[in-house]
């Protein structure tokens, strides 16, 4: 039962972040810099793969 909250409360805090990541990535070219969008979208993808394997 406490794993099963603790699984709850990672993937709630994962999906807080990677949210933030778009977040950053929308506002960051919004105002035109399509250069720090590009390297926070290669970011978030490779923590994203990190995070799902390190979770497997």
């Amino acid at each position: 039962m406490i794993i099963d909250e603790l699984k709850k409360i990672t993937k709630a805090r994962l999906k807080m972040e990677f949210d933030v990541y778009m977040q950053e990535i929308h506002w960051a070219d919004s105002i035109g810099r399509k250069d720090i969008a590009a390297q926070l979208c290669e970011k978030h993808l490779v923590e994203r793969q990190h995070i799902t394997n390190h979770l497997k």
